[in-house]
């Protein structure tokens, strides 16, 4: 009897705690009664059905992944401005000039004008290698950017693969349990019909009664962390992180 008596306060006491959660979730005043009805509904896909389209799905929407690709693009871009360094530049120029005695002074009083133009070409020759420098930096880092992309791509598809082998684990145990809870109701129904007719005791129409809500609980509870796997998809496929 002790037994029972711990076990229900401790399950008053993580249902408290499960309100508590739920009401700061939805910014429900503390102080106001919550009551919950109804039961955990699976939706009619938890994932698709392809495994390996998941996994893409994932890598493709990692914000991780996002932020490494748009390093990367960044990177190469600043590349090609370093490269451009040390490569010749043509250019053409043109100028309107006029001046006034300039040719022959201090006699020469005459206003003279003239327009010249040209093409010119210019070379960085004299940088110490500082270009190039700037360019194998820029490949490296991009190298660097390419290996972490690559093992983040690993670690997701590992990630994946073992949640979806934890689902697949828990999609048999609901099969079992559902053929359970059809037994167990079953029996629940037999166990009344006996009680009304007094085959049997009200302890053992309690059993019956009971092994049916144990049967319900472990439905609702594989249920709930089929759901709770689907989240942690949902959440490799936005995960932030500001580790790189």
């Amino acid at each position: 009897m002790e037994e029972f008596k711990t076990k229900i306060v401790d399950l008053q006491g993580k249902l408290q705690v499960a309100e508590t959660g739920l009401k700061n979730l939805l910014v429900f005043p503390l102080y106001e009664k919550l009551e919950c009805k109804g039961t955990l509904q699976l939706p009619a896909q938890l994932l698709p059905d392809d495994e390996e389209t998941l996994i893409k799905q994932v890598i493709n929407q990692n914000f991780q992944m996002q932020s490494l690709q748009l390093k990367k693009k960044m990177v190469k871009n600043l590349e090609k401005i370093n490269q451009t360094e040390n490569r010749p530049t043509v250019f053409l120029f043109a100028n309107y000039h006029v001046y006034h005695g300039m040719d022959f002074p201090p006699y020469d009083t005459a206003w003279r004008n003239g327009l010249a133009a040209g093409v010119g070409l210019s070379m960085n020759i004299f940088d110490g290698n500082l270009t190039h420098g700037k360019v194998e930096e820029s490949r490296a880092t991009f190298n660097q950017l390419s290996h972490f992309e690559e093992g983040l791509s690993l670690k997701l598809r590992f990630q994946v693969k073992e949640i979806l082998e934890e689902i697949n684990s828990l999609k048999s145990q609901l099969l079992s349990l559902t053929s359970n809870m059809e037994v167990a109701e079953r029996a629940y129904q037999i166990a009344q019909v006996s009680y009304e007719n007094g085959v049997i005791t009200n302890i053992e129409l309690n059993d019956a009664q009971l092994n049916v809500t144990q049967v319900k609980t472990m439905l609702l509870n594989v249920k709930k962390n089929l759901l709770l796997k689907k989240a942690e998809i949902d959440f490799l496929k936005d995960q932030k992180s500001n580790s790189l």
